[in-house]
């Protein structure tokens, strides 16, 4: 199982229903900020590298639904990515986490963004301009010209006429190719055709014109006017620019990009496109996108198109497309509109890529989570079939010890005690252990179960301290009691017996000897108030956040398995009460939990 997702070149992260880490992928370190150190720390612990907003809440809703959820982000570099988080199931249909993958369409968006950049360009680009025309005659004086040439130039016709060209405005047609072009090539050719001249206008600004001029005979032999047209090509050329810009961003793009008529009809494709569906862009030209679906590929494509051209776009659409020899493929696509200036659909362009690979890996994936579904249920199983031979031998051994310590076999000498306290103290460790283990196995395969019924929680409390005064009388440690006779709750009374007992025996635990804890309950309004306060090392505030969850220690140092405190907080959330700590390092801690009251 490790060496397969070792294998998966796909960022992946997956994650228990408490949200501790419990599998990363090499790719997710890179681009997650996902470590191996990191197993066994909570999802929102980690400083990922890509901002994912709300993950917590995601990662719950995806556990708390059979819904896959989806979201584009970027990270701090500014790539895309596509966030996948699915719920991981067990073969009992049980949510046992979600597993969070990361897959890179960043070429994909920008080149959708390239598309949409080049049409823009081409909107404000495509116009009909009628060409500015000017009739000199033999001195180059003006005798008129027409509209287009007032309304370009921004001139009236009382400035221009009878004027020498050079002579306009702030002499802003004394250009220097210009006046070769008319007092030397016209004389000698009778005209020329296409001649560039790139020019600042003090009106109208830098603008490059294409000339042509004819000379125009009154008398045969004799020159008389010369007819100057002037092509204000400034749009075509930064057109030009626009589509060569267009044409190297596509040729060298990793994904296809076509352009189609409303009808369906190729206008443009690069060679990726054409590529990657075996055919040369050539052979596609003019045909119809039909060549790249079959009959029932294609239902599904006319409607995905029917319903681009109402919404203007689509983003990361998986559509299955044919290669030219019949065989299917899946493509991820992003779709838009291309519209004139009144809003009217034109065209439907589209960026593509191959995502054969990625859905091997999906497979891949796939058959990952089955293999980690059934170590679970492997490991389970141990666990389930360890705890039960060891709470066999236990039973009587803690029974036996007890009844030695009562003086029921007779008076026992002070080593006598001594042993069997160690034994029994040893015993009840053990018996907690394997009580913790069986929750935390029932827990993660969802069946763990509490029975309810009216309970003194003062009762309860009072036989979870007498079951830890042999442990704390070991370091002399003084247990404080401070709670009435009675205080009603409906509580499964075994499973609060095992939240006093893990937090009376962490305080023991944290506690240096000759120190002293107090065991308190009261009623607060609705809800009754149970705390352990112990005169301990203390919790820093970083590892108060981490105390609940599943594994944590605060300290090896200690010993302890990191079950515990998971334990009590499940078992009180299941009783829609409250737990939390209070701690100042070398201070002490208090944990509180809250029980909806009775009466």
């Amino acid at each position: 199982m490790i060496n397969l997702l070792t294998s998966v070149d796909i960022p992946i992260v997956i994650v228990r229903t408490d949200l501790i880490i419990r599998r990363a992928t090499p790719a997710a370190e890179k681009v997650l900020n996902a470590i191996p150190a990191d197993i066994g720390r909570r999802i929102n612990d980690i400083k990922l590298k890509i901002d994912i907003p709300d993950i917590e809440q995601m990662l719950l809703e995806v556990m708390d639904t059979p819904h896959v959820k989806e979201l584009e982000i970027r990270d701090k570099n500014g790539r895309w990515h596509l966030l996948q988080i699915r719920p991981y199931r067990t073969d009992e249909n049980k949510i046992k986490g979600a597993v969070i993958a990361l897959f890179d369409i960043d070429q994909i968006k920008r080149s959708l963004e390239e598309v949409k950049e080049a049409h823009e360009y081409a909107e404000s680009i495509i116009e009909t301009v009628q060409e500015p025309l000017v009739v000199l005659d033999s001195y180059l004086r003006v005798i008129r010209a027409n509209r287009s040439f007032y309304k370009i130039f921004k001139v009236s016709p009382k400035e221009i006429q009878n004027k020498h060209i050079y002579e306009l405005g702030n002499r802003q047609w004394d250009i220097p190719k210009l006046r070769e072009l008319l007092e030397e090539i016209i004389p000698e050719n009778a005209h020329f055709e296409n001649f560039e001249v790139e020019h600042e206008f003090p009106t109208i600004g830098r603008r490059v014109m294409l000339l042509n001029a004819r000379r125009l005979y009154k008398e045969a032999g004799r020159a008389e006017m010369t007819l100057l047209a002037i092509e204000d090509v400034t749009e075509r050329k930064q057109a030009e620019d626009e589509i060569r810009k267009f044409k190297t961003i596509s040729d060298n793009a990793n994904s296809g990009i076509a352009i189609v008529d409303l009808a369906g009809n190729i206008k443009y494709l690069n060679e990726y496109f054409a590529g990657v569906h075996g055919y040369k862009p050539d052979e596609l030209i003019g045909k119809n996108l039909s060549i790249f679906h079959t009959k029932e590929q294609l239902k599904e494509v006319i409607e995905i198109n029917k319903k681009l051209q109402e919404t203007g776009n689509y983003t990361s659409l998986e559509v299955w497309h044919k290669h030219k020899d019949g065989s299917a493929f899946p493509m991820l696509m992003n779709g838009v509109t291309i519209k004139d200036e009144k809003g009217k659909p034109l065209f439907m362009a589209a960026t593509a890529i191959d995502i054969t690979k990625r859905k091997e890996a999906e497979e891949e994936l796939q058959n990952a989570m089955k293999e980690l579904k059934e170590i679970d249920r492997m490991k389970d199983e141990f666990f389930s079939s360890v705890t039960h031979e060891l709470q066999n031998p236990l039973t009587p051994v803690k029974v036996q010890s007890q009844l030695l310590l009562d003086g029921y076999f007779g008076e026992l000498t002070e080593k006598q005690r001594e042993s069997v306290e160690i034994i029994h103290i040893g015993t009840n460790r053990l018996i907690r252990l394997t009580d913790d283990i069986t929750t935390i196995s029932k827990m993660r395969a969802g069946v763990l179960r509490f029975e309810f019924s009216k309970n003194n929680i003062s009762e309860i409390i009072e036989n979870s301290a007498g079951s830890m005064e042999l442990l704390a009388r070991e370091k002399q440690i003084t247990l404080m009691k401070k709670y009435p006779e009675s205080l009603l709750v409906n509580c499964d009374k075994d499973r609060i017996n095992q939240v006093m007992e893990n937090l009376i025996g962490n305080a023991i635990r944290f506690t240096p000897d000759n120190g002293k804890i107090i065991i308190g309950a009261k009623r607060m309004k609705n809800d009754i108030i149970v705390y352990v306060e112990d005169t301990g090392t203390g919790i820093s505030e970083g590892n108060q956040k981490k105390i609940f969850n599943l594994f944590f220690q605060v300290s090896s140092k200690y010993g302890g398995t990191g079950l515990g405190l998971s334990i009590c907080k499940n078992i009180i959330d299941a009783h829609h009460g409250k737990i939390w700590v209070e701690s100042e390092p070398g201070t002490g801690s208090t944990f509180t939990f809250t029980l909806p009251a009775i009466g």
